[in-house]
C-alpha cells in the first residue's frame, strides 16, 4: 500500500531521531565532558599522567584509573604529568621534625616528611629539603615530635594560590614554630645567606653579600683609605644599625640591633679590602682591617740605598 507523503515523513524523522539517539548513546558510552572512556582492559604505564575522575572532578593516580574506568567512570587526562620532584628548602634549627603538606594538585593534603641536606646551613641554620608534586597550588608546614603533631604549632599558606615551581629558588626561613619568611636561594651550596652589608660603598645595594658556614658569615669590601663610611646590616627583612664609629683600634664585637634607626661608621686607614666577619646568633660584628707591608730604605753616605 502506498504510504502518504505525511507518512513517509514521519518515518524518516523517527528514523533520523532513531539514529542521532543511538550516537548519542554511542558517545556518552565514551566520552563524558570529553574524556575519552578507554576501557577495563587498559593498562598505564605512564605514572606521571595526571588524571581527573570527572563525575567528582578530583585528581587521581593512574594507580586508581583502571579500577575507575571498569567501574564505567570517565577520565580525563588533563595534564602532561604532575610529579613528585619540586624540591621545597627550608632552613630550621629547632627540635622538631618538619612535613610540609601539599594541596590544591595531586594528593592534595598529603603530608611529608622534610629531611636535612647534608653539610649545608643557611643563615646559621640547617637546610632541609622536601620533594613535592609539580601542580600543587600550596604548601603548609607542619611539626612533628615523632608522629605526633606538636600542638600550637604549624606555619599555614607559606605558599597560597601559587604553583610550588614558582619558589624552587628560594627557601623558607623558619624563624619559630609559627612564622617565618621566604629568602633568595641558589640550592647547592653551603654559602648562601641572606644577611647582606649596604652602606655608602655600594649606593646601599645588596651587593655584598654575607657567606659562610653555621653562625659565622663574612663578606669583604674594598675601601679606601682615610675615609668615613656609613653603613647596616640587613637580613632580607630587617636593617640593623649601631650608633658608633669602628677604627682600627676598635672594630671587633660590635652589636648590632634592628632597634636602632641610626648607621654606623667606619674610619679607613689604609686603602684595600676590608673584611667584615658577622655572627648571626648574636648579631656581633667585627672588622678586619687591611694589612701594610711597612718597609725603611736607608742610604750610606756613598749614595748607595739598603733596604
Amino acid at each position: 500500500m502506498k504510504k502518504s507523503f505525511a507518512e513517509n515523513c514521519i518515518r524518516y524523522i523517527s528514523t533520523a531521531t532513531a539514529l542521532i539517539l543511538a550516537l548519542a548513546m554511542l558517545c556518552c558510552a565514551n566520552f563524558s565532558a570529553g574524556a575519552k572512556n578507554l576501557g577495563s582492559n587498559l593498562t598505564i604505564t605512564d605514572t606521571t599522567l595526571l588524571l581527573k575522575d570527572i563525575n567528582t572532578t578530583t585528581n587521581i593516580t593512574p594507580a586508581k584509573t583502571k579500577d575507575l574506568i571498569a567501574s564505567g567512570a570517565g577520565v580525563e587526562i588533563i595534564s602532561g604529568g604532575a610529579t613528585q620532584d619540586t624540591v621545597l628548602y627550608f632552613a630550621y634549627s629547632g627540635s622538631y621534625d618538619v612535613w610540609p603538606e601539599n594541596w590544591g594538585g595531586t594528593n592534595n593534603g598529603s603530608s611529608y616528611q622534610a629531611t636535612a641536606v647534608t653539610g649545608e646551613t643557611f643563615d646559621g641554620k640547617q637546610v632541609y629539603s622536601c620533594a613535592l608534586w609539580s601542580d600543587s597550588k600550596g604548601a603548609n608546614l607542619h611539626f612533628k615530635s615523632g608522629n605526633t603533631e606538636v600542638s600550637g604549632t604549624g606555619i599555614r599558606n607559606i605558599i597560597d594560590g601559587d604553583y610550588i615551581s614558582n619558589y624552587t629558588n628560594k627557601i623558607f626561613v623558619i624563624t619559630s614554630e609559627t612564622s617565618g619568611s621566604w629568602q633568595t636561594y641558589s640550592g647547592g651550596g653551603t654559602t648562601s645567606s641572606s644577611w647582606t652589608l649596604r652602606g655608602d660603598f655600594n649606593s646601599w645595594e645588596d651587593a655584598n653579600t654575607f657567606t659562610g658556614s653555621g653562625n659565622t658569615l663574612t663578606t669583604s669590601v674594598p675601601l679606601e683609605g682615610n675615609k668615613t663610611y656609613e653603613f647596616k646590616l640587613n637580613d632580607g627583612t630587617n636593617w640593623y644599625g649601631n650608633t658608633g664609629t669602628m677604627t682600627s683600634t676598635n672594630c671587633t664585637g660590635w652589636t648590632f640591633s634592628k632597634d636602632v634607626n641610626d648607621n654606623a661608621k667606619i674610619t679607613t686607614a689604609n686603602a684595600g679590602t676590608y673584611v667584615f666577619t658577622l655572627n648571626t646568633s648574636t648579631k656581633k660584628l667585627s672588622v678586619t682591617y687591611p694589612s701594610v707591608n711597612n718597609f725603611t730604605v736607608t742610604f750610606n753616605y756613598n749614595g748607595h740605598g739598603t733596604n
